[in-house]
């Protein structure tokens, strides 16, 4: 715990805020622009799909610099992309371009955060670092969930997006106070990236990845407007069941994966994924808390287990491009549920798309277990 290892939670926190006040914005389409499914899925798609475009760039962006300008300008970004959400009337081509320049924001500043986390953490210890860092933003999926709905109910929506672009603003000033260490020589003793290793095992890791972002994808995307139209008038319950159940993983086990191994830990968690997802399906009025329980469990130990396992032994000059890879595998299975399954929502249900997506994140997890024996996922000695 050092200075820059707290100022990046404190980062995280404002950025998360402005960032999960957004995770409403299902309910925002259904009840203040009268969205269709479809329309639900390409309003979330469209931050996705700017997010997987803008991955490679910063990517290289972050390989040839420095970690901190990209922070600052995805915070930036995401403040003026909620106040532009003011001037929002209806579902058009003025909403998705919005959408997508917080894709962008998102991208350029999560990927910079986890880099320098990576920069800065033990490499043997690197699960827990990624682990901790994502528990500010995890933090932040409850409160400004809980939050955001209360300035929406009491004093309308434009509220919730001033307050957003205010967390935004705070976040941009304290990557300013951020300090990067110094290029060090690369630590001895732990086991050659994957990502850079045999096509086996990246596409193991990726395809998993994929899988794990379509199963956040359709539980962030399609449960809120499931829930709404059984009767559950708030959404909250959800986010708070999913990071209070989250949050307990990573601060209580957050260096399991570390000791026993990434790649076992991240291929149990995606099959609990699996189950969830598939569970929803059968989602009755009133047990949105529970679900998030559930969905927080598999969550909170698959993200940094996997991140690690993706970046584990890179050298400083590649942890750009591989995390950018890493962010682009995850919101790709985001993209896949929002922008192709709405049609399927509109056409069969909701139910039917989490029973798809189910399938979908199993095999991820038999593809990454499959690997489990070979050398390439032995955990750090």
């Amino acid at each position: 715990m050092t200075r820059d290892f707290a100022l990046i939670l404190l980062a995280q926190l404002a950025f998360g805020f402005a960032f999960s006040s957004f995770f409403l914005l299902p309910k925002y389409v259904v009840t203040e622009l009268s969205g269709s499914p479809r329309q639900v899925g390409y309003v979330g798609a469209l931050a996705v799909m700017a997010s997987v475009l803008a991955s490679p760039v910063a990517g290289k962006l972050l390989d040839r610099g420095g970690r901190r300008p990209l922070m600052f300008v995805g915070c930036t970004l995401s403040a003026l992309a909620a106040l532009a959400f003011l001037e929002v009337t209806r579902i058009g081509a003025y909403l998705y371009a919005v959408r997508a320049a917080q894709g962008v924001a998102y991208t350029l500043y999560f990927v910079a955060a986890a880099t320098l986390v990576a920069d800065l953490a033990p490499a043997a210890r690197l699960s827990q670092a990624l682990g901790w860092f994502g528990c500010a933003g995890l933090l932040m999926n409850a409160v400004a969930t809980l939050i955001a709905e209360r300035i929406a109910e009491n004093f309308g929506w434009p509220a919730v997006f001033i307050c957003a672009a205010v967390s935004g603003s705070s976040g941009a000033g304290v990557a300013l106070l951020l300090r990067e260490p110094p290029t060090r020589p690369q630590v001895t003793g732990v086991v050659a990236a994957p990502v850079s290793g045999a096509p086996g095992a990246r596409f193991a890791i990726l395809w998993a990845t994929v899988a794990g972002g379509a199963a956040f994808g359709v539980m962030f995307t399609f449960t809120p407007p499931l829930a709404l139209s059984l009767g559950d008038s708030n959404i909250s319950p959800l986010f708070a069941g999913y990071t209070a159940a989250a949050l307990a993983v990573r601060l209580l086990f957050g260096n399991l994966a570390d000791r026993v191994g990434r790649a076992r830990v991240g291929g149990i968690a995606l099959a609990l994924y699996s189950a969830v997802v598939a569970s929803t399906a059968g989602l009755g009025h009133g047990w949105l808390a529970a679900l998030g329980l559930g969905f927080g469990l598999a969550h909170g130990a698959f993200y940094p287990s996997l991140n690690a396992l993706a970046l584990e032994g890179v050298s400083r000059e590649r942890r750009g491009t591989v995390g950018a890879h890493f962010n682009a595998a995850f919101n790709g299975g985001v993209l896949i549920v929002t922008f192709c399954f709405g049609q399927i929502a509109q056409l069969y249900g909701y139910r039917v798309v989490f029973l798809v997506v189910a399938c979908l994140s199993a095999s991820g997890s038999f593809v990454l277990w499959s690997q489990a024996r070979k050398s390439w996922l032995v955990r750090p000695s």
